[in-house]
């Protein structure tokens, strides 16, 4: 986020920008795994109700895009999120993997599991 400041009123703020900049780097040491896109479909038996969708990006200075949480429905596993374009949260009315499929930039998927 700190590296799109312009983007987040909220880091109008030095105070905030240094703090968020300071988490970034904690999570950035971090190792991380992706689902890509291709392989969602095939992996999404292994994600349960409520765990956490993190929709990975192709834009530059952004590893995440968009979350939201994990809901199986009959055709498959979809988002539960804030959607902008509705100005609420939903539940996607396509699968995960169509939603990554509308933009070129959604490269996959990260997902967490709280226990």
């Amino acid at each position: 986020m700190t590296a799109h400041k312009d983007q987040y009123p909220c880091l109008g703020s030095p105070d905030t920008y240094r703090r968020l900049l300071r988490v970034e780097n904690i999570c950035s040491a971090r190792s991380y795994h992706h689902i890509p896109q291709a392989s969602v479909p095939a992996c999404s038996r292994k994600i349960n109700n409520g765990d956490l969708i993190a929709i990975t990006t192709a834009i530059e200075g952004l590893d995440v895009v968009h979350v939201g949480l994990a809901v199986h429905l009959p055709k498959g596993l979809h988002l539960l999120h804030a959607s902008q374009r509705a100005g609420q949260v939903i539940i996607s009315a396509e699968t995960i993997y169509r939603y990554l499929r509308q933009r070129k930039s959604r490269l996959g998927i990260m997902v967490a599991r709280v226990l």
